[in-house]
């Protein structure tokens, strides 16, 4: 667990230090800096919770079910792909929004491009929505991790 949480936040400072690579290349290509994109670090940390929660739930299950590890790397793609990351959600038709919506990383990109793109606040209802799928995968991973840890092999 403690090798899960060093390496997650190994990954956060990374991230940072692209973030503000970003942050320059944008001001030069004409951003406008508000205040606003100060919102940007707790829709960073809000999904790092979420992330870790959700390894902590694969890497449980993966100990007593490797298909979930087979499984994962072929879906990983596939929720990429599903996911407004590369592409603006406004070229996506009309009837097949809502799935895109139930995709639970939806939430968190749409309101860090609202941030950083847009310069305007998170949206209540998106950030409500992350809040909940971060309190359901915490919850989740909680438990499962409660009951599978017993059958982990320790190495201290």
């Amino acid at each position: 667990m403690y090798y899960a949480v060093s390496e997650q936040g190994a990954e956060l400072f990374n991230f940072f230090v692209g973030l503000c690579a970003f942050a320059i290349l944008m001001y030069f290509l004409g951003m406008k800096l508000t205040w606003n994109l100060l919102y940007i670090f707790p829709i960073v940390l809000l999904f790092t919770f979420f992330t870790f929660s959700f390894g902590v739930i694969l890497g449980s299950l993966n100990v007593f079910f490797r298909d979930i590890g087979i499984l994962w790397n072929s879906l990983n793609p596939a929720l990429f792909y599903l996911t407004p990351i590369a592409y603006s959600i406004e070229i996506v038709p009309q009837k097949y929004i809502f799935y895109f919506k139930l995709n639970p990383l939806y939430h968190f990109y749409y309101i860090m491009r609202n941030v950083l793109y847009q310069g305007q606040p998170p949206e209540m209802r998106y950030t409500l929505y992350c809040l909940a799928i971060c309190a359901i995968t915490f919850v989740l991973a909680f438990f499962i991790y409660r009951k599978t840890r017993n059958g982990f092999i320790s190495n201290l």
